[in-house]
């Protein structure tokens, strides 16, 4: 018995070492946005997948957003700097067609994971070909009620 617990406590002690080494790792604000990023991503991907399964009416749109934002690298720059686009147009994130590239701006970030999560499927459906503001608003809106996660109603450039 005691053999058992010695082992659990040195793969506990590994594991919190393993933590600590990776934490060490990160020296500034730029790898920890950056991991930030990535797990907003995976949550994205994670909420449009359940959204799929949870709302029989939108479950093609969805999957298409969801292929989109597979194939798209979304990027953010570390705390303090932003993208020019997004100071000029004060703004919280940007498509580009041509790079295909999803730009987080400084201003989303410091908002909630959600918040961050349903930006990123409202820019992966400009990916996916919604060029309406309105229509990438709605399918966000729908996406984040369906996979049981709050919704912000950033819908001002059209009336939901």
């Amino acid at each position: 018995m005691k053999k058992m617990f010695r082992g659990w406590g040195l793969r506990l002690l590994l594991t919190l070492s393993i933590v600590q080494i990776i934490v060490s790792w990160l020296p500034n604000k730029a790898e920890a946005n950056v991991v930030t990023t990535r797990d907003r991503v995976n949550d994205a991907r994670y909420v449009l997948a359940s959204a799929a399964e949870n709302n029989p009416d939108y479950p093609k749109h969805l999957l298409t957003i969801l292929h989109a934002l597979t194939s798209t690298v979304v990027v953010s720059l570390p705390v303090g700097a932003d993208y020019a686009h997004c100071k000029k147009f004060n703004i919280y994130a940007y498509y580009n067609p041509y790079t295909k590239m999803i730009h987080l701006c400084e201003r989303v970030m410091k908002e909630s994971s959600d918040r961050i999560v349903q930006t990123i499927i409202h820019e992966a459906a400009h990916a996916a070909g919604y060029a309406s503001e309105c229509d990438a608003t709605r399918i966000s809106i729908i996406a984040m009620m369906a996979a049981r996660r709050v919704a912000n109603e950033v819908g001002y450039q059209c009336v939901l």
